[in-house]
């Protein structure tokens, strides 16, 4: 067989790579951001042709951004804490 990782990397879409190199705390990305993380997360977490390990990260990807709409909701009277 082939190497998995070099295969593997040649069908991760550009797309998808962006949203796993962004490093970018949820506390500083802005509400549409993560909505846009969150939806293009779960779409490309059902995309069979990636491996399993990339779809459990994009699933990571879109929970906290999706968690971190919610928690922004609670709080929306309260500025985001700083640090953290």
């Amino acid at each position: 067989g082939q190497p998995a990782t070099e295969t593997a990397a040649d069908q991760i879409p550009d797309k998808v790579l962006a949203l796993l190199n962004d490093k970018r705390p949820v506390a500083e990305m802005t509400v549409e951001e993560l909505a846009a993380h969150a939806k293009l997360a779960r779409e490309f977490s059902e995309v069979e042709t990636l491996s399993e390990d990339v779809r459990r990260q994009l699933q990571d990807i879109a929970k906290s951004a999706r968690a971190e709409i919610a928690l922004r909701g609670e709080n929306a009277a309260q500025p985001a804490p700083v640090g953290v």
